[in-house]
């Protein structure tokens, strides 16, 4: 007997052809589940397997050839593996985030994720500085100094642009100083 490739959905499945058949009211998929089997004779184990993480009892129709050219659907029913919280905190919240992994044993388990680390800000214009790593804030005692900053007046704390133009607002300044000085002597000698 071969098995031809069936699309699940929420209303009902397709077949190769395109073939639209409603599912009984009794089945209850809460997603799509595709299963692709060609020319294959799978057992219900390996079906399950097709199914990955699903929360609870589910339904995969499988269509098949027989012999004598009738079509023939068949409802398998298997309940999902449960996964099993690693941690003692079971709220879903930023520092207990987590990922459902198959492991090569085929089981489930949660892995927790980190949180993201953000990169240092310019302290002027806000931008993310350019050459120092994104970290969460304990990771930066393990690394290196020279990691940590720029070579370069104001490095880690300012971006180059900001750096400019603090050492030209500087330069103006001085500038400006040094005009208004000469302003006053010729003020000066010219009442004399």
């Amino acid at each position: 007997m071969d098995t031809q490739g069936v699309t699940i959905g929420m209303a009902g499945f397709a077949d190769d052809a395109g073939q639209f058949y409603s599912h009984t009211p009794a089945c209850n998929h809460r997603s799509a589940i595709a299963v692709d089997i060609l020319k294959t004779r799978y057992n219900l184990f390996k079906l399950v397997s097709l199914l990955g993480v699903r929360s609870g009892p589910e339904e995969i129709l499988v269509l098949e050839k027989e012999r004598n050219g009738y079509e023939r659907a068949t409802l398998y029913s298997a309940m999902a593996q449960r996964v099993t919280l690693r941690k003692r905190q079971p709220y879903n919240t930023t520092s207990n985030r987590r990922r459902v992994v198959k492991t090569p044993g085929g089981k489930l388990v949660y892995h927790h994720l980190k949180k993201l680390g953000s990169a240092p800000k310019c302290g002027d214009c806000g931008v993310a500085l350019p050459g120092v790593p994104a970290l969460r804030p304990r990771q930066y005692a393990t690394i290196s100094k020279r990691q940590k900053t720029v070579t370069r007046a104001y490095g880690g704390s300012r971006c180059g642009d900001c750096v400019k133009s603090r050492i030209l607002r500087a330069f103006l300044v001085e500038e400006a100083k040094i005009v208004k000085k000469v302003i006053k002597s010729q003020a000066k000698t010219a009442r004399k």
